[in-house]
């Protein structure tokens, strides 16, 4: 038997500051730790979805992707079929 996954490329410990940050900026939700990873995740991979059922995942934005992105990738709603 074949098994098939999807590897995703993302360390928590390259990542802690930028979830602490999203977590306290979202405390007013809040945003658990695991929801801090999927919106960090979809920062990391550009063009990314994410399906839930969570209606909180409405309220998160993405930050700026990474440096000589454009701005206006800046607070872009996370696009999530919900």
């Amino acid at each position: 038997m074949n098994w098939y996954y999807v590897e995703v490329p993302f360390h928590f410990s390259d990542e802690v500051t930028v979830v602490q940050n999203l977590m306290k900026k979202y405390q007013s939700v809040p945003m658990s730790f695991a929801d801090a990873c999927l919106v960090r995740m979809s920062e990391l991979i550009p063009g990314s979805s994410l399906l839930t059922l969570d209606s909180d995942f409405r309220i998160y934005s993405r930050r700026k992707k990474e440096e000589g992105r454009r701005k206006k990738e800046e607070g872009k709603v996370l696009r999530c079929l919900t």
